[in-house]
């Protein structure tokens, strides 16, 4: 299975070989069956490959950020270098507003 084909991101970077694709079927069962749209198919997965890539790349480098980020706010509160007033402010209490103890 492949993604949808109408999307944005499809129709900017795969515009051409997914019209293709659908020229080819638009011909019938039997140009279908006899494999005169291997090709055209096989020009397709590979371009969703190439997005799919991009976006994993990405979310890879996103996450990682994300991670570091995470680490340095913990190096940060295992120092104990904010007074209780001073990590509040910065990081939160963890309760909402309006709800005291």
């Amino acid at each position: 299975m492949h993604p949808h084909l109408h999307t944005e991101e499809v129709q900017k970077s795969c515009a051409e070989v997914v019209a293709a694709l659908e020229e080819c079927h638009a011909r019938g069962f039997l140009w279908k069956v006899t494999g005169n749209c291997t090709d055209a198919k096989y020009r397709v997965n590979m371009c969703l490959r190439g997005l799919r890539l991009e976006r994993t790349r990405q979310n890879r480098e996103q996450a990682m950020e994300k991670r570091q980020h995470i680490k340095k706010v913990w190096a940060e509160l295992d120092a104990d270098k904010y007074t209780e007033a001073e990590r509040a402010e910065r990081f939160g209490t963890g309760q909402e507003k309006g709800e005291g103890v």
